[in-house]
């Protein structure tokens, strides 16, 4: 259930049958709650309006209160009345069960307020939903519409204009005649943007407008991105691509509390230097200088660092007492930042720019997890979590290979029984390729590790079958394969040479750049034996690489300085 606070107050009131369910709560303590719920085990849900957003539960009496809070919670918000339609799709949570019995409990203190209710609930008229685009979709969705076909002015204009929201109307200022200045400006900004490019009265996305569109981003967030990497000339550093995906984000204090000691913020502007370095300067002119933050840049500080923590595997207690927020809103946060630097990312390759040492930082941020953690993703199984996982890294397990080797035992020990079986059962297909080290295994009839370049890529022939490779992956490839022509075949995970917090990311990459080419499909080509030591399941004769012709080729390379193999041969 996790750590954190919440997860001590859960459990007092699972206690007497009785839980709540809010945004506070993780994903997996949500999925507690409902799941208990639904087998009967908790009698009482006290909830926000969460749960009348599409989570169907068994619920036979529903309690709606009649009242909401109106505005941010932290500018004073005011008490209101809820609109009919709202009070009625809360009371419709009750008896969604087919053929059940449902009934909608709303308490009023006395007659005067239940006139006020009946009139306001059940004998007004229904208010008309207000569907209707806002000014900034229109003109920010220009890559969108082109790549759904509507290619012309006039296209988008009726497309516009027959939607159910442009009957009514784009805002209370623009009428219907205006559709076709709507249209005309959607796609002129997001040419000028370089997304989209005219020819005669068609438009067409370009690379970098349909990756924009495929992303779901708004024209100001990809200007905002596009002028990010055209003002860097190298890779930025992690914290740098981190803080300003931050500013992106909007700072909302009642997702995550805004910190009002100038003490603490200054503290935070601090720390973020240390991790992004003098390199701040790159995300908005003058940042360098003490003077020209802002509050919303302080804000992105705190949340840069939060989420810097967050992926370091610090547990929730800790992150809820130094960053003064529920864990739930670090697990929200997160989905939005995880998104964010994937777009950056994205639109950064699309510019042309290498960012693989970046490759893990979204599955990082959206998991918060160590890179050294990311390849068990692969066998995440229902129960397994955020907590689960670095409780298995606190006992010392943070490689599938060493999850495979486990007794399910040890599983049951550190999980719930239910994920414990799952999770062994998940790793049945991994303990069968974890073999004894001398037991030799066919493999394919050849593997060449060539290492001819093809653009940003490095080619590699599994049984004449072109296969292509980072250079990080493949680096990783010609060193299980040095150890695999020396006979003893088993390369420790610390001798790769390669940082150990990227080991299991570039493992993980390599295993799926090798099974893009087998066919037909097989087991992995890169196996454990379940201590951390690593083996090319490829028999040696069949193994072809010319050690000093890749060092001429790719002299970036930290190759093995012995080549006295005597079973290398030219590929």
């Amino acid at each position: 259930m996790g750590d954190n606070q919440i997860a001590g107050h859960l459990a007092e009131t699972l206690r007497h049958a009785v839980a709540f369910h809010n945004a506070d709560l993780t994903p997996g303590q949500r999925r507690l709650v409902e799941e208990g719920f639904r087998r009967g085990e908790i009698l009482l849900l006290v909830a926000t309006s969460t749960l009348s957003m599409g989570v169907n539960l068994p619920a036979r009496n529903v309690v709606v209160l009649p009242f909401s809070w109106a505005g941010e919670m932290e500018a004073s918000p005011e008490k209101r009345l809820l609109l009919p339609q709202e009070w009625s799709n809360r009371a419709g949570r009750a008896g969604r069960d087919a053929g059940a019995f449902g009934r909608a409990i709303l308490p009023a203190t006395s007659p005067k307020e239940v006139d006020l209710y009946r009139r306001h609930f059940f004998e007004g008229t229904p208010q008309r939903l207000p569907l209707h685009l806002s000014e900034r979709e229109v003109l920010s969705g220009g890559p969108v519409f082109v790549l759904w076909g509507y290619e012309t002015e006039s296209d988008l204009s009726a497309l516009l204009a027959a939607a159910p929201s442009g009957q009514a109307r784009l805002r209370p200022s623009l009428d219907a005649p205006d559709w076709a200045a709507a249209a005309r400006d959607s796609l002129a900004r997001a040419a000028a943007a370089g997304l989209l490019r005219r020819r005669r009265d068609r438009y067409a996305c370009t690379r970098l407008g349909r990756t924009v569109a495929e992303l779901g981003l708004g024209l100001v967030e990809a200007e905002a991105i596009t002028a990010f990497w055209k003002r860097l000339e190298t890779v930025p550093p992690e914290g740098l691509l981190v803080f300003f995906a931050c500013l992106l984000e909007p700072a909302r204090q009642a997702v995550f509390p805004v910190e009002h000691s100038a003490q603490a913020r200054q503290g935070y502007v601090e720390e973020l230097r240390d991790w992004a370095g003098s390199s701040l300067e790159d995300v908005e002119e003058g940042l360098s200088e003490r003077a020209r933050w802002e509050e919303r840049h302080e804000v992105a500080a705190k949340k840069a660092l939060a989420l810097r923590a967050w992926m370091a595997g610090e547990p929730g207690a800790a992150l809820e007492e130094r960053f003064h927020a529920p864990e739930g809103r670090f697990h929200e946060l997160a989905d939005t930042l995880a998104w964010l630097c994937q777009s950056c990312l994205s639109i950064g390759r699309t510019l042309g720019r290498d960012l693989e040492a970046l490759d893990g930082l979204p599955t990082r941020a959206r998991f918060g997890l160590p890179a050294e953690l990311l390849g068990l993703l692969s066998y995440r199984v229902p129960g397994l979590g955020r907590a689960e996982f670095l409780q298995l890294w606190r006992e010392g397990f943070s490689t599938p290979e060493d999850l495979a080797a486990a007794p399910r035992e040890t599983l049951v020990s550190m999980l719930l029984p239910e994920t414990a079986a799952a999770l062994y059962e998940a790793l049945a297909p991994l303990r069968r390729t974890t073999i004894a080290a001398n037991e030799d295994l066919p493999g394919p009839d050849r593997l060449d590790v060539c290492g001819r370049p093809a653009g940003r890529r490095v080619v590699v022939l599994l049984n004449g079958r072109r296969v292509l490779h980072s250079l990080r992956s493949f680096e990783l490839l010609v060193r299980i394969a040095w150890g695999r022509l020396h006979g003893h075949a088993w390369v420790a995970r610390d001798k790769l040479g390669i940082p150990p917090q990227y080991v299991t990311q570039y493992l993980s990459r390599l295993r799926r750049e090798l099974a893009a080419g087998q066919s037909p499909p097989g087991e992995s080509l890169v196996e454990g034996d379940g201590t951390g030591r690593l083996r090319l399941r490829v028999a040696p004769g069949n193994l072809r690489m010319d050690a000093d012709q890749l060092a001429l080729a790719w002299p970036e390379l930290h190759l093995p300085n012995d080549r006295s193999c005597p079973q290398l041969v030219d590929c």
